[in-house]
């Protein structure tokens, strides 16, 4: 029997989703990133992201979903029809943006990837602390805007 390069990690249950997720990931980023380097070296970053990972978002701490990689967009009853419900779907995140030259990404869930879109982690860090430190200010019109 031949090793699988790229084992798939005791927390995913079943490889053969993870080996084509992986090999889908990588061609998508590749893609996206105009093919600046091979999708071997994608697969490698990615997979890397995957162990260090160990299941949890890399912005939340949470426990990610990994029996719906795979599944979304397929037709049957078991299919994720539409990603933005599934919050804790794992997705690959560009830890500093697209712009970064180094291969380095963490994986998170869909929701945080959206919400950070192509930010670097620093440029998150600094909105979400202009969030936290809003988070009076937008309470208190919230509260008005139900009083009127």
């Amino acid at each position: 029997m031949a090793s699988i390069k790229y084992p798939t990690p005791d927390f995913i249950k079943e490889n053969d989703s993870y080996q084509i997720w992986l090999d889908r990931k990588a061609s998508a980023h590749r893609k996206r990133d105009g093919g600046r380097f091979s999708k071997e070296e994608y697969k490698k970053a990615i997979h890397s992201a995957v162990i260090v990972s160990e299941g949890y978002d890399f912005y939340t701490g949470d426990m990610l979903e990994w029996s719906l990689i795979g599944k979304f967009g397929q037709p049957d009853e078991d299919g994720v029809a539409n990603y933005k419900k599934e919050p804790n779907l794992p997705t690959v995140d560009h830890l500093n943006g697209r712009n970064d030259p180094d291969l380095i990404f963490v994986i998170a869930g869909w929701a945080v990837n959206d919400a950070k879109n192509d930010l670097s982690y620093n440029e998150l860090l600094v909105l979400c602390k202009k969030v936290l430190d809003n988070q009076e200010y937008c309470l208190s019109k919230i509260a008005e805007i139900k009083n009127r």
